[in-house]
């Protein structure tokens, strides 16, 4: 008996039992499998025995992706890196039809972007639930808050989606209802419509926010689901798991990062003298602190070279003597 993970060293084991025609049995390997890090992987199991006649069965393959630390926040995913479902997301289509999948539409800030869409308006599975499954993130933050944006359109009052979120804290074991709507409720435009749509401008989004207080210091899970009414398109994009900004916080929000994105200079626009002295601090989406900068009280602009910079996605930290918030930059 052996097994190799995404090649390592081949593992070879020799079962010294017996076992009968029709039968089966659980085998433990004494050699366990070592996992290094976060990532997608390949794990191949073959079985070989003198006389066997029949092959076809003795090997299986299986892929999977593991997530070996928690997810810090705050974190931002727009699908825009590596697509959707993005890495280590997993989508579970329980009827193997109709599912969530990649869409490119115009998203919320009204220009061309990649989003996670299924096709209520094609899909005749009423009641089915369809689920993006997210990573494993740390919520130990202030008052943390979930932000995604969506995009929806009902079909009518008697053929509609629903949407509902949760939240687990103990691995995926149970799960907890944060978020429930549908109908005109769920629905980002105002009327029903009854052809297939597809958002076309940033009205057509709405920014659901969920406060996730009740679960700060947690480690969680979330599950968006989708639950089918052959009604029409639903749109998600831009998750965030973030904490509540406060009043003095939201002084910052009109400070600028262009372009975005980015591949070897970005300008960072101070709206105003009045937010003081700033310092700004770039992390990776693992967390890592990649750049630190400040800037005076004079300064309208600051030049960030991100020449060096790996592609993918980052979140600069902008904090002044009273305030702080953090603006995501994608390097390409």
């Amino acid at each position: 008996m052996s097994y190799q993970l995404s090649g390592q060293s081949l593992v070879e084991e020799t079962f010294t039992g017996t076992l009968a025609p029709g039968t089966s049995i659980d085998y433990d390997f004494t050699t366990l499998l070592d996992i290094p890090s976060s990532g997608d992987y390949t794990l191949e199991i073959s079985v070989s025995t003198d006389g066997d006649e029949y092959l076809d069965n003795d090997s299986l393959s299986t892929d999977f992706y593991v997530q070996t630390s928690v997810t810090t926040t705050p974190f931002t995913e727009d699908f825009e890196t590596t697509g959707f479902p993005a890495d280590g997301w997993n989508i579970l289509n329980p009827d193997e039809l109709d599912t969530w999948e990649e869409a490119a539409v115009i998203g919320s800030d009204g220009s061309a972007t990649t989003v996670g869409f299924i096709d209520n308006f094609a899909y005749n599975g009423q009641g089915t639930e369809d689920v993006i499954e997210t990573l494993v993130f740390d919520l130990n933050t202030n008052d943390p808050v979930l932000k995604f944006d969506l995009a929806k359109a009902q079909f009518s009052a008697g053929f509609s989606d629903a949407m509902r979120v949760e939240i687990s804290v103990d691995c995926g074991s149970t799960y907890n209802v944060v978020y429930e709507k549908d109908g005109l409720d769920l629905s980002t435009v105002a009327n029903y419509v009854t052809s297939s749509w597809v958002p076309t401008s940033a009205n057509d989004w709405r920014t659901e926010e969920i406060d996730l207080g009740a679960y700060e210091g947690s480690t969680a899970i979330f599950r968006i689901i989708n639950i089918s009414g052959f009604g029409n398109g639903t749109f998600v994009d831009n998750f965030n798991v973030d904490e509540t900004l406060s009043v003095e916080e939201n002084q910052l929000l009109d400070i600028t990062l262009f372009p975005n994105p980015a591949s070897n200079q970005v300008t960072v626009g101070l709206p105003n003298s009045s937010i003081g002295n700033t310092s700004f601090e770039i992390t990776n989406n693992l967390g890592q602190v990649v750049s630190r900068f400040e800037s005076s009280a004079s300064d309208s602009t600051v030049s960030l070279d991100i020449s060096g910079f790996a592609r993918g996605l980052y979140f600069v930290a902008i904090e002044n003597a009273n305030s702080r918030t953090v603006k995501k930059l994608i390097v390409r």
